[in-house]
């Protein structure tokens, strides 16, 4: 397989970015979408903040988006690369930043608001995974290992479109790159180090149903940060709660979140 066809962005896996109006326009919004996921879970909310007049970047991370192979040429530093990148530009453009994340996207945002407590206004969170021991059944046992058979196997089994509304499907892959997912784990180490610097303020969402991730997630959060915590619980939606039931009260609150802190 060439590298062109490993890089190519499949269809309704592309980021989306756009200018705010009005008396907005000088807040910013970088969106994080989750790990094997794609853009295609966060730009339906980053519309939903663009037309309310904030600047939004919805990202794509590198390797996603395109095939589980890609994938496995990028490491957790890339990831939290382009992460920080968007911040970056996004905070030279705006007067106040907030970031907003799906799954393992609120590691990389985490990370961003814990080295720039000064630039980051608020964070909301969707089921966040930022614990290496954090993911439900299965998976839970083979992240430690990781790192050990990456070089032996290619992948594992998906964990895409835990999601309750049938209607809705999740553009992930079908396949977990492994290599890449092994690298992860000195990543949430790090992250562990670094949340007691976390302080902006922060909006949680833990969907009742989540069969992807493990409460302990939510519990590490609570037990480190210093920000003040608001949360809600989705009691009709799965793990990619942003295409589920309850997306629009997401969208919602994360728009009254951002009026109160802005």
């Amino acid at each position: 397989m060439t590298q062109d066809v490993l890089d190519r962005v499949k269809p309704g896996c592309e980021p989306f970015a756009a200018e705010g109006s009005g008396e907005n326009a000088r807040i910013g919004v970088v969106l994080v979408h989750g790990f094997t996921g794609s853009p295609d879970s966060t730009v339906p909310w980053a519309r939903h903040l663009n037309e309310k007049g904030y600047r939004v970047n919805a990202i794509r991370l590198p390797g996603h988006g395109t095939t589980w192979q890609d994938a496995n040429t990028k490491t957790f530093a890339d990831l939290q690369g382009a992460a920080d990148q968007a911040f970056a530009d996004m905070r030279g453009a705006t007067e106040r930043v907030f970031l907003m994340a799906q799954s393992f996207g609120a590691a990389l945002a985490l990370r961003i608001a814990a080295e720039n407590p000064a630039d980051v206004a608020g964070v909301v969170l969707v089921n966040p995974w930022v614990r290496a021991d954090g993911v439900a059944s299965w998976q839970r046992h083979i992240v430690p290992i990781q790192k050990y058979v990456a070089k032996i196997i290619s992948n594992v089994p998906g964990v895409a479109s835990d999601i309750a509304d049938p209607a809705k499907e999740e553009l992930g892959y079908e396949k977990v790159p492994v290599r890449l997912a092994a690298t992860l784990v000195a990543g949430f180490q790090a992250l562990r180090e670094l949340l007691p610097d976390v302080v902006a303020p922060i909006q949680l969402h833990l969907s009742a149903l989540d069969h992807v991730l493990a409460p302990n997630n939510a519990e590490l959060i609570r037990a480190t940060v210093r920000s003040p915590i608001e949360e809600f619980s989705l009691d009709r939606s799965c793990h990619v709660a942003t295409l589920d039931y309850d997306a629009e009260a997401i969208f919602e609150h994360s728009a009254s979140f951002i009026a109160e802190h802005a």
